[in-house]
């Protein structure tokens, strides 16, 4: 009689079944950033207003109540809130709801031809804590023009050469971007010539611009002769492959890293700079 009070005392029963008062836990809830990718993303500032860059935020569970995510920025480039970009310290996810947005806000003033910044958003400590390995993203923020062809053409009065230490050796001078033709069935790639490139006596060297990663505008200089003749004039020349040439569709700007080589194909000068300029 013992033994049964006893395991009668230890269990519930309701019409011959067990029922299990094993507490249900609910899980802490967590913040994160809603990316299916964490890879760098671009972050283009189409002038005049540049549109903000969301980021969408969101919680695990709903809660009665209002709820707020906290972040930190840093940039390794040294982008400076209020300067270069605007984004708020923290969001509210409203009660009854899961997802919001966090905006990051480009200042389209400082970024001038060759600016380009990175800038890491974090969820950081808080009430919610962020998901792991979904806490964080880098912006990569830079100016962005559409290309037009006929404003890249013409002649470019302020060109400059620098050594690769960035000192100036010569210039100014003009040099000119001519034969600008789209490449057949592509919309973002175009060739041209560059005349008078180095001042002295060169061919027309021909090139290829290439905007097909709007974060990443490319001049491409195939190896190719010069035609110089002369002591110390190189007879051949390429794109560096240590340093990507570049164009800016905003100020029509264009930079070109080249390496000059010798008769038998050796590199004399590596990244040689010509800044061609308006």
């Amino acid at each position: 009689m013992a033994l049964f009070l006893l395991v009668g005392a230890s269990s519930c029963t309701k019409n011959n079944l067990v029922v299990d008062k094993t507490p249900i836990v609910t899980p802490a809830p967590y913040a994160e950033m809603l990316f299916t990718s964490f890879t760098a993303k671009p972050y283009n500032l189409v002038p005049p207003t540049p549109t903000a860059y969301a980021i969408p935020i969101g919680v695990t569970s709903v809660a009665s109540v209002d709820r707020t995510v906290n972040f930190t920025y840093t940039s390794s480039t040294g982008a400076v809130a209020g300067t270069h970009y605007n984004a708020p310290a923290s969001i509210t996810i409203k009660a009854g709801q899961a997802i919001d947005t966090l905006k990051v806000t480009g200042i389209l003033a400082p970024y001038t031809t060759g600016r380009i910044d990175t800038l890491m958003v974090k969820i950081s400590s808080g009430a919610i804590p962020a998901f792991p390995g979904k806490d964080s993203i880098k912006l990569v923020i830079q100016r962005y023009c559409p290309v037009v062809l006929a404003a890249m053409g013409g002649a470019y009065n302020d060109t400059k050469e620098y050594n690769a230490a960035g000192a100036l050796q010569y210039g100014p001078y003009t040099v000119s971007c001519v034969n600008l033709v789209m490449v057949p069935g592509s919309t973002t790639r175009a060739t041209c010539k560059f005349t008078n490139l180095y001042d002295w006596g060169w061919n027309d060297i021909s090139a290829e611009l290439d905007w097909t990663n709007p974060s990443n505008f490319r001049v491409i200089i195939p190896q190719q002769p010069t035609g110089g003749v002369g002591a110390g004039n190189p007879p051949f020349v390429r794109g560096s492959t240590t340093k990507s040439s570049t164009f800016s569709s905003c100020d029509n700007s264009i930079t070109l890293y080249c390496d000059l080589l010798n008769s038998s194909g050796g590199v004399t000068t590596a990244n040689y700079e010509f800044r061609l300029r308006r």
